[in-house]
């Protein structure tokens, strides 16, 4: 995993260290979209199917960013945040979920929040700009602690990385993406359990620079 987020740390640091000699003023941009995602966790890498929490969320995304260097090459860093507006995660085996009552291991049963600081390299192709990310990603949700039912609030981090393309539309661009995060390091829990989240989404915002 170490070398993906060094891997970004040195996009990240081309962007800032060559993009100025080609672009002198930087664009910053703010925008918010819609956010899909499929998602699984266990309460570690390699656990049996049957204890495992799976599900489809719907969230509300916000980007912020700052990009350099002109249409055949640009570069970027970000923030972009999903706030989970409804759906969770529920038992493999019996379509149960935390909520109801149930949960029998230590694995994350729902996503508040996911925050991603990420690096951004692309280029225009015909019209539309085309780019990948890659980064550090860190959710906020609940875990289950106990078989009735409890849960306790969880944060995981590890790598985030994606593709996506965006063209101009009104006063702004429109952006899809298609983003995975694979989140194995506990950062805060309430268990010594590890429980992991893996996760794809798919994304459409709207970005306007100033």
């Amino acid at each position: 995993m170490s070398k993906f987020i060094f891997g970004g740390a040195y996009v990240l640091a081309m962007a800032v260290t060559l993009a100025p000699a080609a672009q002198a003023e930087p664009k910053f941009y703010l925008g918010g979209g819609l956010a899909y995602s499929g998602a699984v966790s266990k309460h570690e890498p390699d656990a049996p199917l049957e204890a495992e929490n799976n599900g489809n969320l719907t969230g509300l995304g916000v980007t912020g960013g700052v990009r350099f260097g002109n249409p055949g090459l640009f570069y970027g860093a970000e923030i972009d945040t999903d706030f989970n507006i409804g759906g969770e995660l529920t038992a493999r085996f019996n379509g149960r979920s935390c909520a109801d009552g149930f949960a029998i291991g230590p694995y994350m049963c729902s996503q508040t929040a996911t925050v991603r600081a990420r690096a951004m390299i692309g280029t225009e192709v015909q019209g539309y700009e085309l780019f990948g990310t890659l980064g550090y990603a860190v959710l906020f949700g609940d875990q289950a602690i106990a078989g009735n039912g409890i849960t306790a609030p969880v944060s995981v981090g590890g790598i985030t990385y994606g593709i996506g393309a965006q063209t101009a539309m009104g006063a702004g661009k429109i952006r899809t993406e298609v983003i995975w995060d694979n989140l194995e390091t506990i950062i805060s829990s309430p268990s010594t359990a590890n429980p992991i989240w893996n996760s794809t989404t798919a994304k459409v915002s709207y970005i306007i620079e100033f």
